[in-house]
C-alpha cells in the first residue's frame, strides 16, 4: 500500500473541489444568461401590451369628447325648444286672458 504524502493530498482534493465549483457556476451563468433572455422577451410582451392599453384609452378618451359634446349640444337644443315653448305658451295664456 503506498501513502502519498498529505500536501499531494490537499491539493489533488483542492483541484477536485475547483472543477466542481467551476462547473457548477458554469451551470449557474448558463441558467442565469437563460433567465436574462426570458426576461429581455417578456419586458417587450409588457411594453407591447402597455402600448396597445395606452393607445385605446386615447381612442375612448376621443370618444368621451365626441360624446360629451354631442350631449352638451342636444341639452343646448333641448334648453331652446323649451325656451320657445314657454314663448308659445305665454303667447296662449295672453290670447287666453
Amino acid at each position: 500500500m503506498e501513502t502519498k504524502p498529505t500536501i499531494e493530498t490537499v491539493l489533488e482534493r483542492l483541484s477536485a473541489m475547483e472543477s466542481r465549483i467551476t462547473s457548477r457556476l458554469d451551470a449557474l451563468e448558463t441558467q442565469v444568461s437563460g433567465f436574462g433572455s426570458r426576461l429581455d422577451a417578456l419586458e417587450a410582451q409588457v411594453t407591447e401590451g402597455f402600448q396597445k392599453v395606452a393607445a385605446e384609452l386615447k381612442l375612448m378618451n376621443r370618444k368621451l369628447e365626441i360624446m360629451t359634446q354631442d350631449i352638451m349640444d342636444m341639452r343646448a337644443r333641448v334648453r331652446d325648444v323649451e325656451h320657445r315653448m314657454d314663448n308659445v305658451e305665454n303667447e296662449v295664456r295672453a290670447k287666453a286672458s
